[in-house]
């Protein structure tokens, strides 16, 4: 089997730039999922993100942040931490939020994103 190999050019602008020009006045909720650049998106927004504080839904995929990032799973999570004052994880099977706190919970989440469920859905909220 070939494969095709072809370059796609689109245009990509910061969080913050998008939101400048419209007459948004008000932002609930972000919901994130682009592959490991997650927090890309969150540095491009920085403005956003202080003058409306919306809930941010993201996928943590330890996968992507490795490969396309070259960043390491703990590095990203400590990163959103310094961002965020709570994050939980969705757990899927149990259909509940359960609260990241302490180095104990952070090491339990990496430990089980990268050893069993690979990607994870994590609610970031001021």
């Amino acid at each position: 089997m070939s494969r095709v190999n072809r370059t796609i050019q689109v245009e990509a602008q910061t969080l913050d730039h998008f939101m400048r020009g419209r007459r948004i006045e008000h932002l609930d909720f972000i919901k994130l999922d682009v592959e490991g650049f997650e927090l890309d998106v969150l540095r491009g927004g920085r403005r956003i993100l202080r003058q409306y504080k919306p809930i941010v839904l993201l996928e943590f995929n330890h996968w992507c942040l490795s490969l396309y990032r070259k960043m390491l799973p703990e590095e990203a999570l400590n990163i959103l931490f310094e961002i965020f004052e709570s994050i939980s994880v969705y757990e899927r099977a149990r259909s509940e939020l359960i609260p990241i706190h302490g180095d104990r919970e952070k090491l339990a989440f990496l430990q089980n994103n990268m050893v069993k469920t690979n990607v994870d859905d994590l609610l970031c909220t001021f």
